[in-house]
């Protein structure tokens, strides 16, 4: 890659524009992206409600946090996301179909439908970075989900503490190219269908 982007440089030195090429190459080199960092955990951030959530990454003790839009009418179908300096938000695609969401966050799209019409125990995420399904491990038992590929982009999670769905471990093993927003998209699915309401 540093190849190409010397050769570019070369053919553009002649040309009026060479500073303005050298600054927007060495901001593309110098940029630091979303993709690679691996989740670590999701806990909830008050122990007597499940509305607000903090997740860590292997880069940031609180990488950002992710919280319910309409608090006080208690509508889980709305959510927030807060991560470095981007937003976004998690919801319901449609208000009567609560088999398809979509997670908009850092100018990504990533889809997420049930892999089979109201059973909730199987999604499939999709975006830019590809298509991942996870389940619950044990049939009907939330407390444990992973994905279908075990051996290449192994994502599972589970709760810290058995009955206890306030923290989450995060065992991500995907390849550094899946964004964090696609990440996100396949936890905090699981973690909402696990939570009792």
């Amino acid at each position: 890659m540093m190849a190409n982007i010397l050769l570019l440089d070369r053919a553009f030195s002649n040309s009026k524009i060479p500073g303005l090429l050298s600054i927007l190459l060495l901001s593309l080199l110098f940029s630091t992206p979303v993709c690679g960092q691996r989740l670590l955990s999701f806990s909830s951030k008050w122990n007597n409600q499940l509305n607000e959530w903090e997740f860590e990454t292997d880069q940031s003790a609180t990488a950002g946090e992710i919280r319910m839009q309409w608090t006080i009418q208690n509508d889980w179908t709305d959510w927030n996301i807060s991560m470095e300096n981007e937003s976004g938000r998690l919801r319901l695609k449609w208000k009567d179909n609560p088999n398809e969401w979509e997670l908009r966050l850092g100018g990504e799209i990533v889809t997420i439908r049930t892999a089979w019409r109201d059973k909730y125990q199987e999604w499939v995420v999709t975006s830019d970075s590809g298509r991942f399904t996870i389940r619950t491990v044990y049939g009907n038992t939330l407390e444990a989900w992973e994905t279908l590929n075990k051996t290449d982009n192994y994502f599972g999670l589970y709760t810290s503490w058995e009955g206890d769905p306030r923290k989450w471990t995060v065992v991500d093993e995907m390849k550094e190219e899946v964004s964090m927003p696609t990440k996100l998209a396949v936890a905090f699915i699981a973690i909402l269908h696990s939570i009792p309401r």
